[in-house]
This record gives C-alpha cells, sequence and structure tokens, in this order.
C-alpha cells in the first residue's frame, strides 16, 4: 500500500538519482539517454519476465541460463555490428566483467525470487551511488556537492525504506 510517506521515500529516492547523475544540471536529451531508457526498459522487462520463473526454479538457474543466453546471442550478433569485435585486447578485464555480470543477475534474481519488483527497482537506486564512489577511488572521476547530496538522499531515502517495512509488506504479498 503507497502511503504519503512512502511516496515521499520515493521522490527522495529520485530527487538524489537526479543530483547524482546529472550534478544538478538542466538535462538536454542526447542520443546516450535514449540508449540509457531503453537499457532500463529491458532490464525491467527481464525483472518482471523473471518473477514468475523465480517461482519454479532457483535463482542460481535463472541467472546462469540469462547468462549463457545473453553471451551466445552477443557472439553471434556483435561481429556484424563491431567487425574487431573477436580482438579483445584485455582478456582479463572482460573475463571478471563476465563474472560480475553473472554475481549481478544471480543477487538480483534473489532479491526478486525473496521480494517484489518495485521494492528491489527501489533498492537498486543505491547503484548510482555505489558507481560514483568506486569511480572516485578507482577512476579518479571527482563528485560535486551537489552530487554528494543526491547520494546522501539517495542512502537517507533506502534506510528510510527499509524501516518502513515496505520489503517485509511486499515480501507477504508475493
Amino acid at each position: 500500500k503507497l502511503t504519503l510517506q512512502r511516496a515521499g521515500y520515493i521522490v527522495l529516492l529520485l530527487i538524489g538519482a537526479y543530483l547524482i547523475s546529472t550534478k544538478g544540471q538542466m538535462i538536454y536529451p542526447h542520443w546516450g539517454d535514449l540508449i540509457i531508457i531503453l537499457a532500463a526498459f529491458f532490464l525491467s522487462s527481464a525483472g518482471v519476465i523473471s518473477k514468475p520463473l523465480l517461482k519454479n526454479y532457483s535463482a542460481d538457474i535463472v541467472a546462469f541460463f540469462r547468462t549463457l543466453f545473453g553471451g551466445l546471442i552477443i557472439l553471434i550478433i556483435i561481429p556484424f555490428i563491431i567487425p574487431m569485435f573477436y580482438q579483445v585486447q584485455s582478456v582479463w578485464l572482460v573475463i571478471f566483467r563476465s563474472i560480475f555480470v553473472f554475481l549481478t543477475l544471480l543477487f538480483l534474481y534473489k532479491t526478486i525470487q525473496a521480494t517484489s519488483i518495485s521494492y528491489t527497482a527501489m533498492m537498486s537506486m543505491m547503484y548510482s551511488v555505489l558507481v560514483a564512489i568506486l569511480g572516485y577511488i578507482f577512476l579518479s572521476e571527482t563528485m560535486n556537492f551537489v552530487q554528494v547530496v543526491g547520494g546522501l538522499l539517495i542512502i537517507v531515502s533506502v534506510i528510510l525504506i527499509q524501516k518502513s517495512g515496505i520489503h517485509k509488506e511486499y515480501n507477504s504479498l508475493s
């Protein structure tokens, strides 16, 4: 049940995500914005499709087969789009990236199995905070004050959502 308080938490999450990703600047849509919206649509669709699957299969199996078939599709299609695709410069980075993608899917599906898609999506807003922190540590990317405020808004919202018991309520519905 969406209460005014919970709607406020969601608004805080969205404001935080906006601030951390845009540095507080106005957004002028570019081609990359459309691509990320499409990626979000496909990821969301995959999550929604996987919920019924996770009632009959373990998250391990669903993550394994999604990774396997996704990899096969990439191996078949990408060489036609990117001719130099198989000339990988850093094989270890590709291997580590593949492992991280599999682990991401595994934990995503375990979360979806335990709770609702909506709750999983709200909690995944921590992604932007973690990317900003890891970008700062490993890539020397900078964060301005507005981005730090955005990150703090996301963290506070996630804590408030957790304390409000939304995850328990959603879990009992699924």
